[in-house]
């Protein structure tokens, strides 16, 4: 299961939204197992205190799904849209130098 957990919350972070997988724990536990940690760090996140960085990204979640704001919705897709702007023009000028 972790590939398809991995997949989505990749998806969700290069979309502007939290880690999906936040949701998911441990059943011994009710926390993250180490590939949540992982996955984190892998998509860049500065990871200092683990259990801290699930807390917050479980709350970031909770906060995102929960909200019956679209606009908090469409701003997530708007700043994806803007970073892939940017990207592809520090590529432009790359290429015209």
């Amino acid at each position: 299961m972790f590939p398809a957990l991995g997949h989505v919350s990749m998806y969700e972070v290069e979309h502007g939204g939290p880690m999906l997988s936040a949701l998911v724990v441990k059943q011994d536990s009710g926390t993250a197992g180490p590939g949540f940690v992982d996955l984190a760090r892998h998509l860049k996140f500065d990871v200092q205190d683990e259990e801290a960085f699930w807390k917050r990204e479980l709350e970031e979640v909770v906060r995102f799904w929960s909200a019956k704001d679209p606009v908090l919705l469409l701003d997530a897709a708007v700043d994806c849209v803007m970073e892939e702007l940017k990207q592809i023009k520090a590529q432009l000028r790359k290429l015209s130098v």
